[in-house]
């Protein structure tokens, strides 16, 4: 499974946490979980920790970044994401996932600040 944005899905959700798995759709689920998607992995982290010069698919490295998300590892994700941006600078799937990461952030800050606004989640 290549290219798996889920926008609408998983921006109504929280960051990271304990449960996601749950809420995850099945089929990224049994992505992540394959060999294919662990390889990929590996060889992203390689990438950017070492700047590896290996060639990655766009829509794979959203997948990676979406599952740095997921794991609650926004550090992690950001950096994909920038990575993706360095070599796709128009790739529109990593500015939409960069801007609703930087929109959900935005957000959990506000309800941290007021916690009685608990409705800005769904805004």
């Amino acid at each position: 499974m290549k290219g798996a944005l889920y926008p609408d899905y998983i921006a109504s959700l929280p960051l990271g946490g304990p449960g996601w798995a749950t809420m995850i759709p099945s089929d990224f689920q049994r992505y992540i979980r394959s060999n294919e998607f662990k390889t990929l992995l590996a060889k992203v982290q390689e990438a950017i920790e070492h700047g590896a010069g290996e060639y990655f698919d766009a829509d794979d490295l959203v997948d990676v970044a979406e599952y740095f998300h997921v794991k609650g590892d926004e550090q992690m994700a950001g950096k994909v994401v920038d990575y993706l941006l360095s070599l796709f600078p128009d790739n529109e799937k990593g500015l939409v996932f960069k801007a609703r990461t930087a929109i959900m952030s935005d957000r959990l800050k506000r309800l941290r600040t007021f916690p009685d606004c608990s409705l800005m989640l769904r805004l």
